[in-house]
């Protein structure tokens, strides 16, 4: 169900998941088989976990964290995580790695750019005063100092200027950073292609599909709901 980290793996493998214009599912070309052929291996061989291969969002939730139970040696984390996760377990030993690729003829990719905020919808009540709320809260120095305490990174350099980053998210900004990617896989079709997949991932994995036809059957849906989406 983790939709990032398969959008990071397939894009590892030099691959999308939707074409350049976003009309059409591109995961069954040869990099999301070489994508989910290398989940598959890291299953079969028990360097994952196997309840870790879920189908659906409830079989997802509440599932053990094995990196920070030190049964897992390696993850993908975000930039709070390297302070983070040491303060929940002081016995972990971080050390921060590098972004990855399949093989030289990919791009290096580090992970997804992402982001918080907030928002005003139509059904908001009492919008003047929550645009006022909004309209300070995004202040660069609030920024800054929210970013500060939850260790996570500030976009604007106004607001880097107020931003008490530890030494460990420093570098890991610095070493990840110019490796995150945003397209078109990070905006369409987010909740929908992670449910529409994830049966199928599960059966490579368990081994009630080949690769190809897990593949296949993912984007035969994916372009099903593109076309009800789009028209």
């Amino acid at each position: 169900m983790d939709w990032a980290e398969w959008l990071c793996t397939i894009h590892e493998a030099g691959g999308t998941v939707f074409s350049e214009d976003g009309t059409r599912s591109t995961i069954a070309e040869q990099p999301g088989v070489d994508a989910l052929t290398r989940w598959v291996t890291e299953y079969q061989n028990g360097w994952v976990p196997l309840e870790y291969a879920v189908g659906n969002v409830e079989a997802s939730e509440g599932l053990p964290d094995y990196w920070l139970s030190l049964e897992q040696v390696t993850a993908r984390r975000e930039d709070a995580a390297c302070w983070r996760d040491t303060n929940s377990n002081p016995e972990l030993q971080y050390v921060i790695g590098h972004p990855r690729r399949m093989n030289k003829d990919h791009d290096l990719i580090s992970g997804l750019v992402s982001g918080q905020g907030w928002a005003i919808t139509k059904a908001s009540k009492n919008q003047e005063a929550a645009l006022i709320w909004v309209k300070w809260m995004i202040r660069p120095e609030n920024i800054g100092w929210y970013c500060s305490l939850a260790g996570t990174t500030p976009v604007g350099n106004k607001a880097k200027e107020a931003w008490q980053a530890d030494p460990c998210v420093l570098e890991h900004v610095a070493r990840f950073s110019p490796y995150l990617f945003s397209d078109r896989d990070t905006v369409t079709l987010w909740q929908e292609s992670k449910v529409i997949c994830a049966p199928h991932f599960q059966a490579a994995v368990l081994g009630q599909a080949t690769v190809e036809e897990a593949l296949a059957a993912c984007e035969a849906e994916l372009n099903q709901t593109l076309r009800e989406k789009m028209g």
